[in-house]
């Protein structure tokens, strides 16, 4: 038995609706069959998103593109070698004034950490 169902459920560019089947909050199935649970939610054919959430931000290193320069050959090399210059920069500061900039850019346009 599940805690939570989530029926009538679509995905984008999927007509078919699904039930989402739910366990101390974790999803645990999605099916195309009719499922029950303690509690159960209708979406009424809606459409369901992934969670806004950015995985991998590395805010220390955040805004840093093309300062000192941006890469001409585009190779990891020369990358690595622009970021031994530009990390002669970096200072407490540095990282938390740019950290919160892209932190409030992040919030902006949905996502959470």
């Amino acid at each position: 038995m599940y805690d939570s169902v989530l029926t009538n459920v679509r995905f984008l560019e999927d007509k078919n609706r699904y039930s989402i089947g739910m366990i101390d909050g974790k999803i645990s199935v999605i099916t195309k069959e009719n499922i029950n649970g303690i509690q159960n939610y209708d979406a009424e054919g809606d459409f369901i998103l992934p969670a806004f959430v950015e995985m991998h931000t590395h805010l220390d290193t955040a805004l840093t593109a093309g300062d000192p320069a941006f890469s001409q050959s585009g190779t990891l090399f020369e990358g690595i070698q622009i970021w031994q210059e530009r990390k002669k920069l970096v200072t407490e500061e540095d990282v938390i004034s740019r950290a919160t900039i892209a932190l409030r850019m992040l919030i902006e346009h949905g996502y959470c950490m």
